[in-house]
């Protein structure tokens, strides 16, 4: 959330376990702490003088080369990422909605 409230300035971590230890077993426990899925999540306005080590997006809201829009609501960004995630889980089970080439959810035209 923090990298789409940001426009991209902060990354999200890439999140993985590595057992560099062929002897020992390593048990990893993840906490991921999250707002309640109706929180509205505002845009994180950055200082005009803030120095990127990369391009800036274009606009306010997309990040991923305008495939990833930000979506005000949390639950909304967690449904997109998820449904982004695992298309074929959204499929079976929300086979009536589709992710657009922008990131946002829309109806499945259905041939009646």
């Amino acid at each position: 959330m923090l990298q789409l409230a940001t426009r991209g300035y902060y990354i999200a971590t890439v999140h993985r376990v590595v057992n560099a230890s062929t002897t020992k077993t390593r048990y990893s426990v993840p906490l991921f702490w999250n707002p309640r899925l109706d929180a509205e999540i505002g845009s994180v306005e950055l200082p005009p003088t803030l120095r990127w080590d990369r391009p800036p997006p274009l606009t306010d809201s997309l990040t991923h080369g305008g495939t990833n829009r930000f979506l005000p609501i949390y639950g909304d960004n967690a449904f997109k990422s998820l449904a982004r995630s695992h298309p074929r889980v959204t499929q079976r089970h929300h086979a009536d909605l589709r992710v657009a080439s922008n990131g946002q959810f829309v109806q499945r035209e259905h041939d009646y």
